[in-house]
């Protein structure tokens, strides 16, 4: 610890060899062997700790040294011996980000080749130990060390991205990280600890390169596809909610594609969902499918509503509301996606997305009319019965739905009194149980609607006003808040 915490000094004072010298003894630190496994662990952290911080704050130093290249290998492979997942992470760690700051575009490759090829090698090796072994104990052994050694190869691709243009660090290994991260997937990926490591490096590479990987992308998608035919792994959602978001036809690609994509992973998930598991037993995949969606609202808003399969999406999304049993994460991301795809006229969106939407807007309407009160309903109910945690996303989901319909009747203002909205959110809250075992009063479920709707019309700061007015109907009903709290609500409606 000693000898990470002074690094700015030893930056200062110290020379080059001087600098060196201590990372020689934090090398041999990382080796030692104790009698004690706790103590042995905190030593090599305290050791990988220094080492990363000499590498970052002595790089004025180091970066001049000829031999660099030498003393980072020595240090990866001294991390790479102590099998220590947190440890080699802080070792790569500064390693990538002392190249991160070169110049030079030979020690830059150099040097990076230095770091990578120690982990290329160990994790080749636990690879075909993790398919290769007749022993299950090893087999496991293997597995688990090859999951370390991704994780630490994320760590260096996400420091020594394409900073320097004319020879990107990535470039010269970039076919031998994607066939590792292949045959990693497609040989180990149904343990989730190799496929959140396989699709963390594959983020990684798409954030920082992305037009390096742009001619190897269809195969990536491929493979995330495939593994998550295979495993149902939600961290392959998230790949490709990511994908789409970089590669959107609103970045110029085809639209297309992103439409058969959605539509093959939509009936992949819907056949998962009513014929394997139920919603609430895998909410990790409901959440990943519904964020992914959300993506496609915002930068592939045609791929998701000329998608042959937008109907079924709605329709999961409403029958996710229940299923998913009021399980927190899976939950609010059905209720996101419903709440962006009803409101998205009153979202900040790009002119190119509002464009697209609004040439589908009939589309989005018939979605609308026919899931609307069942939505508004279950919403409600929600309210009353579910957990407190979501009612801002429940909020936000009734709010959107009334904006559609008022929204859509704006050239006939003396229809707004009595739109289908108005009947779904009435019979909503009439039909809604309060904690006494009863609905409440006629007379109160009538001002709720009244001064709902009245701060919903005005929008802006008023908006905020009608998800304070939802929340203290759920308290309302569940004997938290006195009816009369109403009053301040009927006086800021009065003055709008």
């Amino acid at each position: 610890k000693f000898m990470g915490l002074y690094a700015p000094a030893w930056n200062i004072y110290c020379g080059e060899a001087a600098i060196l010298q201590i990372l020689k003894y934090l090398h041999t630190a990382l080796k030692m062997s104790s009698s004690s496994q706790q103590d042995a662990c905190i030593a090599k952290m305290a050791a990988s700790s220094a080492i990363r911080s000499i590498y970052v704050n002595c790089a004025n130093k180091l970066l001049h040294l000829s031999v660099i290249h030498l003393c980072l290998k020595e240090s990866i492979e001294a991390a790479v011996s102590t099998y220590n997942k947190d440890a080699l992470a802080a070792i790569a760690e500064g390693c990538a980000r002392l190249i991160a700051q070169m110049k030079d575009s030979n020690q830059v490759i150099e040097s990076f080749e230095s770091i990578l090829l120690p982990l290329m090698q160990k994790a080749e090796e636990s690879l075909n130990n993790a398919t290769g072994s007749k022993v299950i104990t090893q087999r496991e052994m293997a597995v688990d060390t090859l999951a370390v050694y991704l994780h630490s190869l994320h760590v260096v691709v996400r420091f020594c991205d394409a900073q320097n243009e004319t020879a990107p660090p990535l470039t010269n290994a970039l076919s031998s990280i994607l066939s590792l991260l292949q045959r990693s997937a497609q040989q180990c990926g149904y343990h989730d600890s190799i496929m959140d490591e396989v699709v963390a490096v594959h983020r990684q590479l798409l954030s920082n390169t992305p037009k390096l990987v742009i001619p190897c992308f269809p195969e990536t998608v491929k493979l995330m596809v495939e593994a998550y035919e295979k495993s149902k792994h939600p961290s392959t959602l998230q790949y490709l909610e990511f994908a789409v978001e970089t590669f959107s036809p609103m970045n110029g690609n085809d639209e297309k594609s992103f439409r058969g994509l959605l539509a093959h992973v939509t009936k992949v998930t819907r056949i998962y969902l009513s014929t394997e598991k139920c919603p609430d037993a895998c909410p990790q995949v409901v959440q990943g499918f519904f964020e992914m969606i959300q993506r496609y609202i915002l930068y592939c808003p045609g791929g998701l509503v000329r998608c042959s399969e937008f109907s079924n999406i709605v329709s999961m999304g409403v029958e996710c509301l229940t299923a998913c049993k009021g399980e927190r994460e899976s939950t609010r991301a059905t209720l996101n996606f419903l709440a962006q795809l009803f409101g998205w006229s009153f979202l900040r969106l790009s002119d190119a997305t509002s464009k697209v939407l609004q040439n589908e807007a009939s589309t989005i309407n018939d979605e609308v009319m026919k899931h609307g009160g069942s939505i508004v309903s279950t919403c409600v109910n929600a309210l009353v019965g579910g957990p407190q945690m979501l009612w801002p996303a429940i909020s936000d989901c009734i709010i959107a739905i009334i904006m559609h319909i008022l929204g859509i009747n704006i050239a006939a203002p003396e229809a707004e009194e009595n739109t289908i909205a108005h009947e779904w959110v009435y019979s909503s809250l009439i039909s809604s149980t309060a904690s006494s075992g009863k609905p409440l009063p006629v007379e109160t479920c009538q001002q709720i609607l009244k001064i709902l709707f009245k701060l919903v019309k005005q929008g802006g700061k008023y908006k905020a006003k009608a998800k304070m007015l939802l929340t203290d109907y759920a308290k309302i009903c569940r004997g938290e808040m006195a009816e009369d709290a109403l009053l301040s609500y009927a006086l800021d409606a009065s003055e709008v």
